[in-house]
């Protein structure tokens, strides 16, 4: 990709440890078994469950974990998540996993990624997790309100993710 992106490697990988607070602060006031209203069909359990298999898919795509990348290994690690006790401490811990491997892995990465004209497959996959931990966090804040988001008047201030961890 020949233009560059808005946002630097490192904040992308900023607003991954953020958006992963976000869910988690959410998804504790909203309760496990509570129905997700932008994801019909699903409780946030159901929601960590997917969110973190698909940190851990990644992760293995960023560290070349082939064995990790198979179907049946990505559905054992969703069925996890559904039945682990605490999904939200599991969420947090492939969040944080996958926030490292991208720091560990080298400018030049060689994996997988399934665009056209993607950037570097490094920033591609921190990128791509970014805006994929973001929206769930928005989904887990429609479940914790019982209802769609709206914009409240606080939402157009910047914040910094650069400051955000992954504790929930």
């Amino acid at each position: 990709m020949t233009s560059s992106v808005p946002f630097s490697f490192d904040r992308h990988c900023d607003a991954i440890g953020y958006a992963a607070e976000q869910l988690c602060g959410a998804a504790t006031s909203a309760g496990l078994e509570a129905a997700v209203p932008t994801c019909p069909e699903w409780t946030v359990r159901d929601l960590l469950a997917h969110l973190g298999m698909v940190h851990r898919w990644a992760r293995a795509h960023v560290t070349g974990d082939r064995p990790a990348q198979e179907v049946a290994t990505v559905l054992a690690a969703e069925a996890e998540g559904r039945a682990v006790v605490d999904p939200v401490s599991w969420l947090r811990d492939g969040a944080r996993a996958l926030v490292a491997a991208l720091h560990d892995a080298p400018a030049d990465l060689q994996a997988l990624v399934f665009l056209k004209d993607a950037p570097s497959p490094r920033d591609f996959w921190a990128r791509r997790q970014s805006h994929e931990t973001t929206m769930h966090a928005v989904d887990t804040l429609s479940a914790a309100l019982g209802r769609l988001p709206r914009r409240h008047r606080w939402a157009s201030r910047r914040h910094s993710p650069s400051t955000a961890s992954t504790s929930c």
